[in-house]
């Protein structure tokens, strides 16, 4: 959506690594019939996220728990 709206290539290169470009690219390749070694590093990134929402959860969890 907004990649159509940056020309700053380093942006760009950011932006291809969020979640819902993960899973767009992911939904992509499923449909153009790609096997699940074409997608694992799509996946690996997804999971890198989600270990770092969960690590920031927890330390802000026990930030707020000792305030």
């Amino acid at each position: 959506m907004f990649k159509s709206m940056v020309e700053n290539k380093t942006i760009l290169k950011i932006i291809d690594y969020l979640p819902n470009e993960q899973l767009n690219t992911i939904w992509v390749g499923l449909r153009n019939g790609e096997s699940f070694s074409g997608i694992i590093g799509n996946i690996l990134i997804l999971l890198v996220w989600a270990a770092i929402s969960i690590v920031t959860t927890v330390v802000i969890f026990r930030k707020r728990r000792i305030d």
